[in-house]
C-alpha cells in the first residue's frame, strides 16, 4: 500500500528541507508532480541528469545489469569497470591512466585527497574560496577543517602566501555552482596556482563532479585552461542521475601506488551496475554530439540572459558563466527568491542561492524552452512593485 505525500513526509529527515511537492514523472527535461502540474527542469536534478531524465539507452543499460549482475563484491574483476576506465583515460587524455569507481562525488574527492596525502605525507590541501568539495571527509566545509588551506579565487598575490610546502595537492573545481554560483576563476590566476603548486611537489587534482560531461561546453571544465590533472574526481552526470562517481589518476600515480599501496575498501567500489550506467551515458554524449549541443544552446541562452539584463540593469545585475551552466545575478536575494518561487509556480525549476538565479539545465534543453524562461524571468520581475514595465 503507498501512504498518502503528507504520511510519507513525517519518515523523512528533513536535513535538506522537506519540499510539499511529490514529483511522479520525469522524462527528459520536463517533469510532472503527483497533482499533474508539469514543470521544465533548469537544474538537471541535482545537476547530474546531462542526457536529461530517464534517458532511453542509460535505462536499457541499467536494467540489463539488474537482469546480470548489478553488484559483485571483492571476489571477481568486473569487465564494466575495466571498459569504463579506458574510456576515462581517453576523455581524460591521459594514457596509463587508472580509474576507481565509487558511489558519490563527495567520495571521489576524498579518495583524491587522500591519495594525495598518502604519497606526499602532507596532510593539508589547497582549494579555491568559494568551491565546494565534498559533503564529509577531507574536503568537508566544517569551520574545524584544519587540513584545508583556502585560497582567494583571482587572487595572484594570494598564491604567493600559501604554505605549498605543507600542502599534498591543489583542488580545482571551476564554476563553483554550489557556493558562489557558477564562477570561473582567470585563466592566469590558475596557471599561476598550478604552477606553484607544481613547483612545491603538490598534486593536481579536478574536481569536475559538478562541471564534467558537458556541463561547461566542453567535455570537463579544466579544458578550458589546457590543464593535463594527475587526478580527476567525477560524478552526477556520470551515471545521469545513477549514483556512480569516478577517480582517475595518470599513469605516474598509479605507478606510485603500485610502489606504494593503499587499501581503500567500500561496498560498492568497481560495481557492474553503475559502470554499465556510466558506459552508456558517454557512448549517448558521443553518440548525439551533445557536449557541442548543448555548448550552441548555452551560447543562445547567455545571449538572452545578457539582452535581459539591458532591459532591466537595475535589477540584473550579472551574467555569469560557460556553456549551460549559467548564473543571473539579481539586485537582492529578495528578489531573487521571489523571483524563484514565481517561476515555480509558473513550472520553471531553477536554482537560487542568495542574489543568484542559477540555470543547469540538461544538455537535450531546447531553444524554445530557454526562450520561455527567459520570458518568464522578464514577467517575474515586470510584475515587482515599482518596477518599469
Amino acid at each position: 500500500m503507498i501512504c498518502e505525500p503528507d504520511d510519507r513526509a513525517h519518515g523523512i529527515l528533513p536535513l535538506y528541507g522537506q519540499p510539499e511537492r511529490v514529483l511522479a514523472r520525469a522524462r527528459g527535461c520536463r517533469l510532472v508532480d503527483a497533482q499533474g502540474r508539469p514543470y521544465v527542469d533548469f537544474e538537471s536534478g541535482v545537476w547530474a541528469a546531462n542526457l536529461g531524465h530517464a534517458h532511453p539507452a542509460v535505462n536499457r543499460a541499467i536494467r540489463r545489469s539488474l537482469n546480470a549482475v548489478m553488484h559483485q563484491g571483492y571476489a571477481f574483476r568486473s569487465a564494466e569497470a575495466e571498459t569504463l576506465a579506458a574510456h576515462l583515460a581517453r576523455l581524460h587524455g591521459l594514457p596509463g591512466g587508472r580509474s576507481v569507481f565509487l558511489s558519490s562525488g563527495s567520495e571521489a574527492v576524498n579518495l583524491g585527497l587522500q591519495i594525495a596525502m598518502h604519497l606526499s605525507g602532507r596532510r593539508r590541501f589547497v582549494r579555491l574560496d568559494g568551491s565546494y568539495l565534498a559533503a564529509f571527509g577531507f574536503g568537508r566545509l566544517a569551520a574545524d577543517n584544519e587540513r584545508r588551506i583556502d585560497l582567494r579565487c583571482d587572487d595572484l598575490a594570494a598564491i604567493d602566501a600559501v604554505p605549498w610546502h605543507e600542502a599534498a595537492a591543489l583542488v580545482l573545481e571551476v564554476g563553483g555552482a554550489s557556493l558562489e554560483v557558477v564562477r570561473f576563476p582567470r585563466e592566469d590566476f590558475v596557471a599561476r596556482a598550478v604552477e606553484a603548486a607544481r613547483r612545491a611537489g603538490a598534486c593536481i587534482v579536478c574536481n569536475e563532479v559538478t562541471p564534467g560531461f558537458g556541463r561547461t561546453g566542453r567535455w570537463f571544465g579544466y579544458q578550458h585552461y589546457g590543464l593535463v590533472p594527475q587526478l580527476v574526481a567525477c560524478g552526477k552526470a556520470l551515471g545521469n542521475g545513477y549514483p556512480v562517481s569516478a577517480l582517475t589518476v595518470d599513469a605516474a600515480v598509479a605507478a606510485a601506488l603500485d610502489a606504494q599501496p593503499l587499501r581503500y575498501a567500500q561496498s560498492h567500489q568497481n560495481d557492474p551496475g553503475g559502470c554499465a550506467a556510466a558506459l552508456a551515458v558517454i557512448e549517448a554524449l558521443e553518440a548525439g554530439d551533445w557536449v557541442a549541443r548543448g555548448a550552441a544552446v548555452g551560447e543562445h541562452f547567455a545571449a538572452r540572459l545578457a539582452a535581459l539584463q539591458q532591459r532591466r540593469p537595475q535589477q540584473v545585475l550579472d551574467v555569469r558563466g560557460r556553456g549551460l551552466m549559467l548564473a543571473l545575478q539579481l539586485a537582492d536575494e529578495a528578489l531573487a527568491q521571489r523571483v524563484a518561487r514565481r517561476l515555480f509556480e509558473r513550472g520553471q525549476v531553477v536554482g537560487q542561492r542568495g542574489a543568484s538565479l542559477r540555470f543547469m539545465p540538461p544538455l537535450t534543453v531546447t531553444k524554445a524552452m530557454v526562450d520561455t524562461l527567459v520570458r518568464e524571468i522578464g514577467r517575474a520581475l515586470a510584475a515587482e512593485p515599482g518596477a518599469p514595465r
